[in-house]
C-alpha cells in the first residue's frame, strides 16, 4: 500500500466512493453521455485530487516547507486577483452609473 497518513487514506477512500456514486448517478440520469462526460471530468480533475491527497498528507506529517511556500504564493495570487476583480467591477459599475445619470 502507499505510505500515506490515515487522514489522506480516508480522503482517498471517500473520494473513490463518491466518484463511483457520481458515475452511477450521471449514467442513470444522462445515459451513456453522462457516463463518458463524468469519466472525462474525473480524468481532468484527477491531478487536483492527487494534489489534495498530497496536501493532506503533507499537512499531517509536516516537513513540507516547499509545499507551504507554494500554497502561500497561490493564496497571495488568489487574494490579489480577487481584490483586482472587485476594484474593476466597482469602477465599471460606477462609470456605468455616471454615464446613465448624465443622459
Amino acid at each position: 500500500m502507499l505510505n500515506i497518513t490515515s487522514q489522506a487514506y480516508v480522503y482517498t477512500i471517500v473520494t473513490i466512493i463518491t466518484s463511483i456514486i457520481n458515475l452511477i448517478l450521471a449514467s442513470a440520469l444522462f445515459g451513456l453521455g453522462g457516463f463518458f462526460g463524468y469519466l472525462i471530468l474525473f480524468i481532468l480533475f484527477l491531478p487536483l485530487t492527487l494534489l489534495a491527497i498530497y496536501n493532506i498528507d503533507c499537512l499531517s506529517t509536516g516537513s513540507c516547507e516547499i509545499w507551504a511556500w507554494i500554497l502561500s504564493i497561490l493564496s497571495i495570487i488568489y487574494m490579489v486577483l480577487t481584490t483586482l476583480i472587485v476594484i474593476i467591477s466597482a469602477t465599471t459599475i460606477t462609470s456605468e452609473s455616471n454615464t446613465q445619470t448624465k443622459k
